[in-house]
């Protein structure tokens, strides 16, 4: 029995060796015969094969080396879809870095996160410009903003909470007007926070919380009187807001109730329910809304603004692109922020709270795509004043002018205001020109006519590209601007800018910006855009 089972195991072993000489390539068995007498059933030392001959031996190292084929290490599924997730980019940089003259300087900064758990953005810019208009370093002719951005968003199961902050710094030189003052700063710190909560079958609630801090000062050279507003006004305002809405069926509801709290010197209390309803499907959509407005800064007293609208679109049979048309009217009433409004318009200032401003309007756009190359578009904007509730507007003449700073006025206007664009792009060249039109009033910084022409040429691959601007107005000269750019490497860009070209060579004087205060302008610039 036990001859027997030596018989077999010996068998099984030269099988297996001849499996696996038949799976490596790389590996050839000599041939070898072994002759076992069955009648003594039992196998001699000498009868065996000489297993040393199977390998290949380097003589010189005394050492047996053995070769089998290439097989390359296949991960685990587990590792493979670690590998994978390692390979997800998530976080990303893009930024610009520019100097030109006259003493300009540019730097923008972005770094943002598209990762699901944890998605936010932050973003710095700065931009500053200092003796423009032939002036000297020293002769207040300069400007600079710097602004720093966070945004955040948390997201688990039915709950959003969605976080932003702002930080800005904003300061413009005098321009040697003012005898006693430098420059005027200004700083506005803003936070706002939405909570929203899903729920089952389209419902919806919501808190949003908005608040900002708002500080403006001036930087005096002398002690001379000057006035307290002037020297420094502190602006602070908080608005909470609570919503609910419910959608379904292509129908859209809801209810909104906000208040507003403003100080500056004083305080202003404003509370606003609204109601809003709309229905829509593919092509089309309806919707209004109604508001009640309670206010204790509020010329007519009692509000209602309100909103009726549609908003449409059909295919063309001559375009690969559907005609869209938005038509609304109504009353809109809010009540201005001191902090927008001053940083808007430059060299202005509130001395007290504005009031509630209040106005009839009726609006269209309409868009109207041809073939796969060609755009045109019109919008046309009509807007009255709703009882006293004026907007305001810096008021630049002498007697309005305080210390370097222009006051506000609460006016009447009524604005007619067009606007005809058409737009064509084939292959690497764009093309567009438009048409801006005030019929009535003229708002506050605007033109009464604007004409403006753009063309580029860009190539395929974003290697290359050239882009040029003329704005034509009346009684002034025509703003021309020309920029290009080329990809220098995989993540770097170089940019050339020439802004203003003909004020920056015309012997007539310096654009007006407001009042006795010019504007920057006519420069050159050199940036590098990088992303990573």
């Amino acid at each position: 029995m036990r001859n027997r089972k030596f018989l077999l195991l010996s068998i099984s072993l030269l099988s297996s060796l001849s499996l696996y000489a038949q799976a490596a390539d790389d590996i050839v068995l000599p041939e070898v015969t072994t002759v076992i007498d069955s009648q003594k059933l039992q196998a001699q030392a000498e009868d065996l094969p000489s297993f040393s001959q199977l390998f290949e031996s380097d003589e010189s190292s005394g050492s047996v080396s053995i070769e089998l084929p290439d097989v390359e290490n296949q991960p685990s599924a587990t590792e493979a879809q670690s590998e994978e997730k390692k390979a997800v980019k998530t976080l990303f940089a893009q930024g610009q870095l520019g100097l030109g003259y006259p003493y300009l300087f540019n730097g923008d900064f972005s770094v943002f996160s598209q990762s699901e758990a944890a998605p936010f953005k932050i973003h710095f810019n700065h931009d500053s410009a200092a003796a423009y208009a032939s002036n000297s370093l020293n002769s207040q002719y300069f400007d600079s903003n710097t602004s720093m951005e966070l945004e955040t968003k948390i997201h688990k199961d039915n709950f959003e909470w969605d976080i932003s902050g702002s930080y800005a710094s904003i300061e413009n030189g005098l321009q040697n007007k003012v005898s006693d003052l430098t420059s005027i700063s200004q700083k506005n710190i803003q936070a706002e926070s939405d909570f929203i909560w899903t729920f089952p079958k389209g419902h919806c609630l919501g808190l949003n919380t908005e608040g900002l801090n708002y500080v403006r000062y001036a930087n005096i050279s002398n002690n001379a009187s000057i006035e307290d507003w002037v020297k420094k006004s502190h602006y602070f305002a908080i608005n909470p807001e609570f919503y609910y809405y419910w959608t379904g069926y292509g129908i859209k509801t809801g209810i909104t109730a906000d208040y507003d709290f403003e100080y500056l010197k004083g305080v202003a209390n404003r509370g606003e329910f609204k109601a809003d309803f709309s229905w829509g499907n593919e092509f089309v959509n309806l919707f209004t809304d109604l508001s009640w407005v309670l206010s204790d800064r509020n010329n007519s007293k009692i509000t209602i603004p309100f909103t009726l609208g549609l908003k449409a679109n059909a295919p063309l049979k001559f375009s690969n692109r559907n005609f869209s048309i938005d038509v609304r009217g109504g009353m809109e009433s809010f009540l201005p922020q001191v902090s927008e409004l001053e940083e808007l318009y430059k060299f202005t200032g509130f001395s007290t709270l504005p009031y509630e401003t209040s106005y009839w309007f009726a609006s269209m756009d309409l868009i109207l795509p041809v073939k796969n190359s060609f755009t045109s578009s019109a919008n046309l904007v009509y807007k009255k004043t709703y009882e006293n509730n004026g907007t305001y507007r810096p008021l630049l003449d002498s007697s309005n002018y305080v210390s370097g700073l222009y006051t506000y006025g609460q006016c009447n206007e009524d604005i007619l205001e067009s606007k005809l664009a058409f737009n064509y792009f084939y292959k690497i060249f764009s093309a567009s020109i438009s048409w801006t039109q005030n019929w009535l009033d003229i708002p506050a910084f605007e033109n009464q006519m604007l004409v403006s022409i753009n063309l580029s040429l860009a190539s395929p691959d974003s290697f290359w590209g050239v882009e040029g601007k003329l704005d034509l107005l009346l009684k002034e000269l025509p703003l021309l601007s020309l920029s290009g750019y080329s990809r220098v490497s995989n993540t770097a860009t170089l940019v050339v800018e020439m802004n203003d070209i003909l004020n920056l060579v015309s012997p007539y004087d310096s654009r007006l910006y407001a009042g006795t205060y010019i504007e920057r302008s006519g420069s050159l610039a050199l940036a590098v855009k990088f992303n990573f």
